[in-house]
């Protein structure tokens, strides 16, 4: 029953389970199964001759993947022989719980060999369990909730044999829309964009339990750059890191190595790490990348990052905050004053710039950031901006810069955030100056400037 089996199923259970999202609704959903529902195997209460089972078969088929492979004689319907020489009607219940169950004892009716159903129970023994199972959001109240019951039921002591984990997806929306005569068929899909094509567009389009948007345009103008990109050398973050910000990292490493050149070896080393990458959302094409390169992917690993230089990061990411820095201000200068009343007055574009670097903050500027690092020392975080602006208001030396130094807490307090207690630090761990000299190039690049 299943107030007998509720216990089998506890929360802890459900948090494994289900992603985040869904666990809500199976935390309401279990025990509500239990106060009597109509559930698969019940008998509807107002006419009790018919009796409702949708779902036990449907929700432990995978157990019968575990030896499809011996029965079905290489067929999907099964209607040739198999290599073992069963037929269905030997198949009865207790050749299956002796498959599937442990502590069941042979079948001594059985017509079948002793070896052949201990080769099909050590094939189930392998396979099971589930290690993830994928699906839709709306089976979550109904197949997926009897999925966890049956499995619950049938191997109540033997919890190994319950499933590993549930992944529950949204719906796919085309161009935004649900009305009728808006769909693409998977043959249309692949004409359109390959079939790699479109699982890379399939893993943008989005991966969690809300619904995800296939937009065409879209799409087209991925597979655009994602063929373009092909012909120079996908979950929607894996897809987001693999792909696109991967490629943003080689179109920036190109526009910094203008005077020296790119290495051919890190490039190399590109291409092998992004298809591999890849390969699990575009298969094909990361397999024949590789065999440009004279490898072949099936026997590959998953790339392993090597040690980080921490201070080379640092500086790169200080690089790249002072270009975005100076891109600002030359937009700021360029825009048309408007002096009072009458035609606006336009701004040549600058020729030439010069960049001051100073070795040191501003006296008021290290007082606020020397207090900050007491404050987060004392309290192991930075307290609310009352108590900052409190603590910083008794300091004398601060009277003068008051206006700008609640902004400049807000700020420090946003670096903290991303990158830690250091963002506190007085002092830079490389060379501000070294840095900017020998990226001068870039910068004028960038900004257009001498």
């Amino acid at each position: 029953t299943t107030d007998s089996l509720f216990p089998c199923v506890t929360r802890g259970t459900t948090d494994l389970l289900f992603p985040c999202v869904t666990r809500g609704t199976t935390d309401l959903l279990l025990p509500c199964v239990t106060r009597g529902v109509c559930v698969p195997g019940t008998k509807l209460p107002w006419d009790e001759q018919w009796l409702i089972e949708s779902l036990s078969d449907s929700t432990i088929y995978m157990a019968f993947y575990t030896v499809a492979h011996l029965l079905q004689g290489g067929t999907f319907k099964g209607e040739k022989p198999n290599e073992l020489g069963i037929t269905a009607d030997q198949m009865t219940p207790e050749v299956w719980d002796y498959i599937f169950l442990k502590e069941s004892r042979f079948p001594s009716k059985s017509k079948i060999p002793r070896a052949s159903l201990d080769l099909m129970k050590r094939e189930f023994e392998y396979w099971y369990p589930v290690d993830l199972r994928c699906s839709g959001k709306d089976l979550i109240q109904n197949h997926l909730t009897f999925f966890i019951y049956n499995h619950c039921a049938i191997w109540p002591e033997d919890k190994v044999k319950w499933p590993k984990g549930i992944r529950a997806n949204g719906h796919l929306l085309l161009n935004s829309l649900k009305s009728d005569g808006n769909f693409l068929t998977l043959s249309e899909a692949v004409e359109k964009f390959s079939a790699d094509g479109m699982r890379l567009c399939l893993a943008d389009a989005g991966d969690s339990i809300e619904d995800a948007n296939f937009v065409e345009s879209m799409a087209r103008c991925r597979y655009k750059r994602w063929t373009r990109t092909i012909g120079e050398c996908c979950s929607k973050e894996a897809l987001k890191a693999g792909f696109f910000e991967l490629q943003a990292v080689r179109d920036k490493y190109r526009e910094l190595s203008l005077l020296s050149g790119m290495h051919r070896e890190l490039i190399d080393r590109f291409l092998e790490v992004q298809a591999l990458l890849l390969a699990p959302i575009c298969p094909h094409v990361a397999e024949h990348v590789w065999t440009l390169l004279g490898k072949s992917i099936v026997r590959a690993t998953w790339p392993v990052a090597g040690p980080v230089d921490d201070i080379l990061v640092k500086s790169s990411c200080y690089l790249m905050e002072a270009a975005h820095s100076f891109r600002i201000q030359l937009k700021y200068h360029t825009q048309p004053k408007k002096p009072g009343k009458g035609d606006t007055v336009g701004v040549s574009k600058p020729t030439h710039a010069d960049i001051w670097i100073a070795k040191t903050y501003p006296p008021w500027q290290s007082t606020v950031l020397t207090t900050l690092s007491q404050l987060y020392q004392k309290n192991g975080t930075l307290p609310d901006n009352k108590v900052i602006s409190s603590e910083l208001a008794g300091k004398p030396e601060l009277k003068k810069y008051m206006k700008r130094v609640m902004p400049f807490v807000q700020a420090t307090r946003e670096k903290v955030e991303q990158v830690g207690l250091e963002a506190l630090n007085l002092t830079l761990d490389f060379d501000e100056y070294n840095v900017v000299a020998e990226n001068l190039v870039y910068l004028e690049n960038t900004l257009d400037v001498s």
